[in-house]
């Protein structure tokens, strides 16, 4: 589509000097001075050519006197109003650590919220983005593949049609019978399966890392795969729940098991940036009733070689008092793959932030935990990073050598080995509500050759972004 602009701002110098006299367009710019705006805006270089015009003109007497001073005030005040601007400047500021992978969002200035906007970067090429929302407000977001320590991006909005990814690329979302299915361009990622009766929690199973291959565990799904075990088979390739809910449990599934029952789709939204959906969901007790509720949003990000997925969780305690117990079995986790856990002995490693590994991660602290090893001949690994706005952060990782993998911020007692001393318990106010953010990465290779403290930075500490 073409670049929706005013016919005068789109002239070359020497066809503006032959354009139509200005006062045959004076009346319907100048208007009441309160509130003038154009739509659709015009360059400022154009804005700059109007008002010689309008000096020119007056000074020749073309003009009443009544118009004089109006006319001349009217483009003036065009020319210095950020919201009649046609382009505005976004400047990228990093901080200490090199990023990798980094979505970024600005905020649209009010004279562009609603508009086609066109992100353009500093050498003029433009860049691939997404209408987004940043606490409430218009905004867009877009992807950049990396930038060094200090380094500042200038980039700089214009109007028109957003950069989009070719035919058949980018994320999209849609609801099936199983749940809702998530592909990348045109592939399969995963699917957050909802379907009453299978289990007692939604789950998201397969999932497909960056070779083609599925990163988690199939059973118990999938019966006798190679090279996988039929225990716990509560451990559904990824989920999110907890041993102890004010004394119900929503972890294993039992017959006295409660349950988190999904009951809607609240929004979907696909894209050549990222796909995103939000899903609401009932916490119910052994004896039917329901305790709280959940909003979740799963972001999922096209980047290239790897996958990335924000999940975002607020849980609400609606119906009472939550408390949250000091249980081991909680609370976002993953199964990996039989050949990827540390016990196959074929390589598998888990590391956190900190450099410690395997067994001895088990129940200690770090901003992000990597669980890497073989699958079908190449090296993946899933990433679990956790937001510095979360509770306890950083927190507390049940990571085993047979291949379960979870963030838990409850656990203390457990971890710490000693309860009488220790206690995680944590009490939400009926009416409160508590939120966890994590953000996945699937890569390939182990943790230093995919960068992942780079990738994990870039969700904690993200580029400051601003829009002049």
């Amino acid at each position: 589509m073409n670049e929706s602009l005013d016919d005068r701002a789109s002239l070359e110098p020497d066809d503006r000097q032959s354009s139509p006299p200005v006062r045959n367009h004076v009346p319907a710019l100048v208007g009441p001075l309160g509130g003038l705006e154009l739509d659709p805006p015009i360059t400022t270089d154009a804005l700059t050519h109007l008002t010689r015009r309008i000096l020119i003109v007056d000074h020749r007497n073309l003009l009443s006197r009544s118009l004089r001073l109006p006319a001349f005030a009217a483009a003036l005040v065009l020319l210095l109003s950020p919201a009649a601007r046609a382009d505005h400047e976004v400047v990228v500021t990093n901080g200490e650590h090199e990023l990798l992978d980094a979505p970024v969002t600005a905020v649209l200035p009010k004279g562009l919220a609603g508009k086609s906007v066109r992100l353009v970067a500093d050498d003029g090429k433009p860049v691939v983005s997404q209408s987004d929302k940043k606490e409430g407000k218009p905004a867009l977001t877009w992807i950049i593949p990396k930038i060094a320590p200090k380094q500042t991006l200038r980039y700089k909005l214009v109007p028109g049609e957003a950069a989009t990814a070719p035919a058949g690329e980018g994320v999209e979302i849609k609801e099936t019978g199983e749940g809702v299915e998530i592909t990348i361009n045109g592939k399969l990622f995963t699917v957050y399966r909802t379907k009453k009766g299978v289990a007692n929690k939604p789950y998201w199973w397969p999932i497909i890392g960056p070779t083609g291959k599925p990163v988690t565990r199939a059973y118990p799904m999938v019966e006798g795969a190679a090279n996988e075990r039929d225990d716990h088979h509560h451990h559904r390739s990824l989920w999110f729940t907890h041993e102890d809910v004010s004394g119900e449990n929503y972890w294993h599934e039992v017959d006295k098991a409660a349950s988190t029952v999904h009951q809607e789709i609240v929004d979907i939204q696909n894209g050549p940036v990222f796909g995103e959906f939000t899903a609401r969901t009932d916490w119910i007790d052994t004896k039917g009733n329901k305790t709280a509720d959940d909003i979740r949003t799963m972001r999922v990000y096209n980047v290239p070689d790897a996958r990335l997925m924000d999940v975002m969780v607020t849980v609400n305690a609606s119906q009472k008092e939550l408390v949250w117990g000091d249980r081991k079995d909680g609370m976002f986790g993953v199964r990996v793959a039989g050949t990827m856990k540390v016990d196959a002995k074929k390589g598998g490693t888990i590391r956190n932030a900190n450099g410690v590994e395997n067994k001895e991660a088990w129940g200690k602290r770090a901003p992000w935990c990597d669980y890497f090893g073989p699958l079908e001949g190449e090296t993946v690994g899933i990433a679990i990073f956790d937001k510095p706005t979360n509770l306890r952060h950083p927190t507390y990782w049940h990571v085993r050598t047979y291949g379960l993998f979870t963030a838990n911020p409850f656990g203390i007692g457990y971890f710490k080995g000693d309860r009488k001393k220790y206690d995680g318990t944590y009490v939400v106010p009926k009416g409160d509500q508590l939120r966890f953010d994590y953000r996945i990465y699937i890569h390939k290779g182990d943790t230093e050759q995919a960068h992942v403290g780079d990738v994990y930075a870039a969700y904690a500490d993200p580029p400051e972004v601003v829009v002049k």
